[in-house]
């Protein structure tokens, strides 16, 4: 049996059509899941197109008036939300802790806090600890008596950690020290490379005569130094630092 091209048979053309349900239902379904996987993707992509925005920035200039002055440096913390700030200022020769709410334009002293020192806030930004009267401590935000945490006598700055406790400097030669923010026994956080016996001054000086002027100056100041050695190429002295650490000042 043979066809034109293009012919249909008749038997094919008229005869009866038995579609089943699962026919028709899956090309349907499959319409369904397509178009929503379509969906599903030009979202994303749209979502991955946009970019997040970035976060807010605040640009302000802090003006210490009624004759305040703003204590040396280290002496101002910014809490962890960006919305509050605080400072030491000096007036008639008192060091005092204010704090600024920067919506406000007053800043308000905190009460307890005199002889107070490097500043710094509690995580949730509800307490302030400071340095001052030789010891660690903290005044909340918004107003108390001040809570001794720990005696520090020459502090090198702190940081509060979320876990609740306070990680701080006693001194510049000393390890870092970890101590609850509600108070108790530091412990070391940290430790230090041993020094060598002697530990160079830093620098070199340009002349063997500087070298000796240098020790003839130290030694009228009653600096106790090692005697002054001389060598053709090398001319040193030895001394110990205010800290205790020993020093060669040399040129060679």
């Amino acid at each position: 049996m043979s066809f034109a091209a293009g012919a249909v048979p008749e038997s094919v053309a008229t005869g009866p059509v038995r579609t089943s349900r699962w026919m028709v239902w899956v090309p349907t379904a499959a319409a369904v899941v397509l178009a929503a996987i379509l969906i599903a993707q030009r979202f994303g992509l749209a979502q991955r197109a946009t970019p997040s925005a970035p976060p807010a920035s605040s640009r302000f200039v802090e003006t210490v008036t009624g004759g305040l002055q703003l204590a040396p440096a280290p002496s101002v913390a910014l809490a962890p939300d960006g919305r509050r700030l605080a400072y030491v200022a000096v007036h008639d020769t008192v060091r005092t802790l204010y704090v600024r709410d920067l919506d406000n334009v007053t800043a308000r002293a905190l009460a307890g806090t005199q002889d107070a020192d490097q500043p710094f806030f509690s995580p949730d930004g509800r307490w302030i600890a400071f340095f001052a009267e030789s010891k660690l401590k903290k005044v909340a935000v918004a107003g108390s008596v001040p809570i001794d945490i720990a005696p520090v006598a020459n502090p090198r700055g702190g940081t509060w950690l979320p876990d609740n406790t306070i990680i701080f400097a006693p001194s510049a030669a000393s390890v870092l020290m970890r101590v609850s923010a509600d108070g108790g026994t530091a412990a070391p956080a940290s430790t230090l490379d041993p020094f060598p016996e002697w530990f160079h001054f830093g620098f070199r000086l340009e002349a063997p005569d500087a070298v000796a002027s240098m020790h003839a100056r130290l030694r009228a100041d009653a600096v106790e130094t090692t005697e002054l050695q001389r060598f053709d190429d090398f001319v040193v002295f030895r001394c110990h630092d205010p800290d205790g650490y020993q020093l060669e000042v040399y040129w060679e």
